[in-house]
């Protein structure tokens, strides 16, 4: 007769246990923090920086374990007031694949670092991923005296001032800034400014650059003497006498004396009432910047940006 193995109890009960264990095993593990919800960089932290009044976007990946195959629902946690999440896909199928994480900071948004939580969650299995979320200032710069630079000084007609300014970008400005100055009040001579047509300005570093102010001086004046020429009364009395000559030597009349003389009051009264000739002065002479305080306005733009600030010059 052929003979029968028994097989211990014992040995029966680890085998039951060990295929339990694995039947369970794909039903209760879904892994979703390092390896499951992360960055770009499959790491449990990652950063995303966002610009106030922009958005910025990161890629969440989910991974199941064993034998889950659920959907993942996604969520984020922690965000400051005026800043939203939002995932495209909002949820992820079957347990594993990725989801677009997009962030989205209004113009209001309060600037500094928050730590942020998304959430995987399936059923009653989640697990989470931590990310560091940093809003940062909207793209802008900042124009202003350089620190230590004068922003008034003194001059005489015919001397200018230099100032020194300074570019700061905010957040993640760079671009070309294109300057120009005014001076108000207008007089004239009006005292003028010089400055660069533009300034270049890269993210996170400050460019300076300089004002010039310069003013007129004045110049003397010079006197100039003329004589304007025989007065018209002295021709007058000329053609008389001439005409009284050659009647007292033409004419025999007993009262020619007595013309003659009425003649030459004549030709004497006509010569007063007429004025003599004389002579005139003339002066030229140019002025030069006028006493007072000047305001100098430097405007700086680039696009839609538009910042200025002021410095003055007096002129004593």
């Amino acid at each position: 007769m052929p003979s029968t193995t028994s097989v211990h109890p014992a040995v029966l009960i680890f085998r039951f246990l060990f295929l339990a264990f694995l039947a369970l095993s794909g039903l209760t593990q879904m892994a979703l923090g390092q390896r499951s919800v992360s960055g770009k960089s499959k790491k449990s932290v990652s950063r995303v920086m966002v610009s106030q009044g922009n958005q910025a976007t990161t890629t969440v990946t989910a991974t199941s374990y064993g034998e889950f195959n659920g959907s993942v629902t996604l969520s984020c946690a922690g965000l400051p007031n005026d800043v939203t999440c939002s995932f495209d896909p909002a949820s992820i199928s079957n347990g594993t694949g990725t989801s677009t994480l997009t962030v989205t900071a209004s113009a209001g948004a309060v600037a500094g670092t928050y730590p942020v939580t998304i959430t995987g969650a399936s059923g009653s299995l989640q697990n989470v991923a931590n990310i560091t979320l940093v809003v940062q200032p909207a793209p802008d710069f900042a124009i202003a005296p350089a620190s230590g630079s004068p922003t008034s000084q003194t001059v005489n007609p015919g001397q200018g001032a230099q100032y020194s300014l300074v570019l700061t970008p905010l957040g993640s400005f760079s671009g070309a800034v294109s300057l120009s100055c005014g001076i108000t009040p207008v007089v004239t001579p009006a005292p003028t400014c010089t400055l660069p047509s533009s300034v270049d300005v890269t993210q996170g570093v400050a460019s300076s650059f300089s004002v010039t102010v310069s003013t007129t001086a004045a110049v003397a004046g010079s006197t100039r003497l003329s004589y304007t020429g025989l007065p018209p009364g002295v021709l007058r009395l000329a053609a008389v006498l001439l005409l009284l000559g050659a009647m007292l030597f033409a004419s025999r009349c007993v009262r020619l004396p007595a013309l003659g003389a009425a003649m030459i009051a004549f030709g004497i009264i006509s010569f007063v009432s007429c004025g003599g000739g004389g002579s005139s002065q003339s002066s030229q002479s140019t002025p030069g910047t006028p006493a007072g305080t000047y305001t100098t306005t430097i405007t700086a733009t680039s696009g839609s940006l538009n910042h200025g600030t002021t410095v003055k010059l007096i002129v004593q």
